[in-house]
């Protein structure tokens, strides 16, 4: 058995030397110089195709270049069509499409060029594209067709730069190829690729230990992973993405880090703990591995039964004024026959701008069968002019926060509402100027008693406030121009400008900037 491989080896290294000298003949380009780029490389390179797939070589180096079909290394695998392709190392991948006028051509193609120096030529795919982008070994760049030709195969071609050309490499250097000895690949014989780069996938099933679990408690949720390579494959992070009922999500995280040999498989263990009663469905897996980020889609479902507890009633104001105090009152029933304690009420939503809000307060016990009402008065002052919605109704119960109800109110809150539209900063003589347009967005007048500024003074031992105390009328949509000096002698040392925000009578309140999110810092006065 030996002896017959050595004879095929012997024999078509010699029908590729002959081919090779009358590639040369006709003008083609012969083997690169014995300093050519590093040899080593394609030894470490991935078949293209699926892990565990084999395909047959169909037609060898020579023969493409007797009947003048490649000027590389080139050979034709059996494949049939749609079978996945993907790139053998990292490097650039240029897609492309064979336009010549002849009986066969490359048809959609694609090249990806390893290391500036060797270039992998893969023809025939089903698909057109067009482009170019960087790609990762093992990352999926198209699929087999039969594109340029009568018959569908795989046309695998690699060429070596030698200045700006791409030739044909040196045979006699290419002792091992896509991980194989290149004696391997001789017409007939089918090549099996069990030398994939790590590739996460998911080993089966997202499972929930339980399909129905009582309210407040947790749920161990189990994603199998399988890293298909035979590379190594570091995994950081697994996020699941839970479908809450009336169309809320919950995201379960786990990122304690996971080593995966290749072909190891692991399994990841989140524990979720779902707010709030009702049907409950997994979304999709999100993983992080040490050189991408990749998403899987999942499904499974649960239910989660309705607590004790249930909302009698949310009692809210339908209006108020800019600055009045939001109260609000929550009637709990407590449908149990045992007493239910809570720790705190909450009632959330959202604000004009698209913010969250919250307000809280102190809790009790619930006598079974009976209801209680709590009132929230943890200052709430609503500044922004809009529609105030109330989304949900929670309680506090042993560390959790579980959802009560998700009622559709609404606070409307009218009154005057400052935002600086521009905000610039300028050295001065005897400090920093800051330059303020000031707009009422509002419905109601209103007559400042002064526009204040501060923020932290240059050495970060103290505070500055500087006030403008002209008072300017300001109706709804009106802005005005003002200039605020800050004192300081040392102008190479600016400080920090942290808000602005403006006084009538004891009451203040915050200007947003509209350059920047209500809960981000100011920028420095250096800018």
């Amino acid at each position: 058995m030996a002896n017959k491989s050595l004879s095929v080896r012997m024999l078509w290294i010699v029908w590729l030397t002959l081919a090779g000298l009358i590639f040369a003949l006709v003008g083609g380009v012969g083997p690169v110089a014995a300093d050519a780029p590093d040899y080593a490389l394609p030894a470490r390179w991935a078949l293209p195709w699926p892990c565990n797939e084999s395909h047959r070589v169909t037609w060898d180096p020579a023969g493409h270049w007797t009947h003048y079909k490649a000027t590389g290394i080139a050979f034709d695998f059996s494949m049939r069509e749609g079978t996945p392709l993907f790139a053998p190392a990292d490097g650039v991948a240029y897609f492309l499409r064979d336009e010549r006028d002849l009986d066969t051509n490359l048809g959609n193609y694609v090249e990806i060029v390893i290391e500036d120096e060797w270039l992998v030529r893969l023809a025939h795919l089903r698909d057109r594209q067009a482009g170019e982008r960087p790609v990762r070994a093992g990352e999926l760049i198209g699929y087999s067709g039969g594109s340029g030709v009568s018959q569908e195969h795989l046309h695998l071609e690699l060429l070596v730069r030698n200045g700006n050309r791409w030739v044909r490499p040196d045979l006699d250097r290419l002792e091992t190829f896509f991980r194989l000895p290149i004696s391997a690949f001789v017409e007939n014989n089918s090549i099996l690729n069990d030398g994939c780069p790590a590739e996460l996938l998911l080993d089966g099933d997202i499972y929930v230990e339980r399909e129905t679990l009582p309210l407040g408690d947790d749920l161990t949720i189990t994603v199998p992973v399988h890293n298909a390579g035979l590379e190594p494959l570091w995994l950081d992070k697994v996020q699941v993405t839970l479908a809450a009922p009336g169309g809320a999500t919950q995201v379960v995280e786990a990122d304690a880090g996971w080593s995966l040999p290749g072909k190891a498989t692991e399994t990841i263990y989140l524990t979720a703990s779902p707010y709030m009663a009702g049907d409950w469905a997994v979304q999709g897996v999100w993983c992080q591995t040490d050189g991408a980020t990749l998403d899987f889609y999942g499904e499974a479902a649960f239910y989660v039964q309705p607590g004790p507890l249930a909302l009698g009633a949310l009692v809210a104001p339908e209006a108020l004024a800019v600055g009045e105090r939001l109260d609000l009152v929550v009637e709990v029933e407590n449908r149990d026959s045992v007493p239910v304690s809570v720790d705190n009420l909450h009632v959330g939503g959202t604000r004009p701008d698209g913010n969250p809000w919250v307000s809280t307060g102190e809790g009790g016990t619930i006598p079974p069968g009976e209801t209680r009402q709590f009132t929230l008065q943890d200052a709430v002052l609503p500044a922004k002019v809009g529609t105030w919605q109330i989304d949900a109704v929670g309680y506090e119960q042993e560390g959790k926060l579980l959802l009560l109800e998700r009622p559709a109110q609404q606070v409307e809150v009218v009154g005057p509402e400052l935002v600086a539209e521009q905000l610039a900063v300028y050295p001065s003589q005897s400090g920093w100027s800051v330059f303020l347009a000031v707009k009422n967005v509002g419905t109601d007048l209103v007559i400042p008693d002064a526009i204040e500024i501060w923020g932290w003074n240059p050495d970060g031992e103290g505070y500055f406030t500087v006030r403008q105390k002209r008072k300017m009328p300001l109706a709804p949509g009106v802005c005005a121009f003002m200039r605020l000096d800050v004192p300081w002698l040392q102008q190479d040392r600016p400080g920090e400008l942290v808000e602005i925000g403006y006084w009538v009578g004891s009451q203040y309140y915050r200007i947003d900037t509209l350059k920047q999110s209500p809960n981000s810092a100011l920028p420095d006065l250096a800018e």
